[in-house]
């Protein structure tokens, strides 16, 4: 069906008072919406508008670099709030700003264009992928260092969403080969991510020496849309696609490995945009 709304206006809904707060009408559409404890951000083709949530009040205009989609990310806990956003330098930088430092850096990523950029809830770290698919990146967001780099697989795959655990030590992506991956960014100097037992061989090309993903789960749907959360603290993982389906599963922080689903369930809808939320609770 056609939207109600031009793709050029955004409506703020309060769903505790069951009613449109605000509506906010741009020059060109809206590309992507990100939503934080005291912010929220909108992409609109080359521009990224901050507006402090609680006021509904405009803070700021920032330049990004244009993409067909439009990325975004910002922080959700409590606390300094960081908003990541694709710098003006080019499609496979991003630019990092510390709303409670004042700092802005910008990271060089991936040489290809971006295709998912994600913050961990409390703003430090940053995951992104390339339209490649096949590497997944982890950067410290206040130094711009990479902390990681895990492999997805070796063929070119859309990878569709990132998301972090809330303790920052792992990190799930969903694409369009219907595997749910799970690696390990922890901090420490021993990853457990699967490894070629050639890695350790002086001279190997880099491939050999890849990280891959410490536990996996397969949906059924091949060549669909998806995206996957981490439920609360523990090792729960929901995921659901636009071919109608959802499921839940746990992974073993330990062993890794296979996972099978605790949980499948028929959604009511089909969620065919599921990168670009449109609506927003307040």
């Amino acid at each position: 069906p056609e939207p109600e709304q031009p793709p050029t206006k955004l409506m703020v809904w309060d769903d505790r008072s069951s009613r449109f707060l605000s509506e906010f009408v741009f020059e060109a559409e809206v590309k992507a919406i990100a939503v934080g404890h005291e912010k929220f951000a909108v992409c609109v083709e080359s521009y990224v508008f901050v507006f402090i949530l609680s006021e509904l009040k405009f803070v700021e205009k920032i330049p990004t670099f244009a993409t067909k989609n439009g990325l975004l990310s910002i922080s959700t806990e409590e606390g300094d709030c960081v908003l990541a956003y694709i710098d003006p330098k080019g499609e496979g930088y991003v630019g990092v700003k510390n709303y409670g430092t004042g700092k802005t850096i910008s990271i060089s990523a991936h040489e290809s264009a971006l295709k998912v950029i994600q913050l961990s809830p409390n703003g430090e770290r940053l995951a992104t992928a390339s339209e490649k698919g096949t590497l997944i990146r982890v950067f410290n967001c206040k130094t711009g260092e990479r902390l990681h780099e895990v492999r997805r697989g070796t063929q070119f795959m859309q990878i569709y969403s990132l998301a972090f655990h809330i303790t920052n030590d792992w990190l799930v992506a969903t694409s369009d080969s219907g595997t749910v991956h799970i690696f390990n960014v922890s901090n420490g100097a021993d990853s457990i991510n699967k490894r070629s037992k050639l890695s350790y061989i002086p001279f190997v090309p880099s491939y050999f020496k890849s990280e891959w993903s410490f536990a996996q789960f397969r949906m059924k749907e091949n060549n669909s849309e998806s995206q996957a959360i981490f439920r609360g603290a523990d090792f729960t993982v929901s995921v659901a696609n636009d071919a109608g389906k959802a499921y839940t599963f746990k992974f073993d922080p330990e062993k890794g490995g296979e996972c099978i689903a605790d949980e499948e369930i028929d959604l009511p809808v089909s969620y065919t945009h599921l990168t670009l939320p449109t609506i927003y609770s307040v």
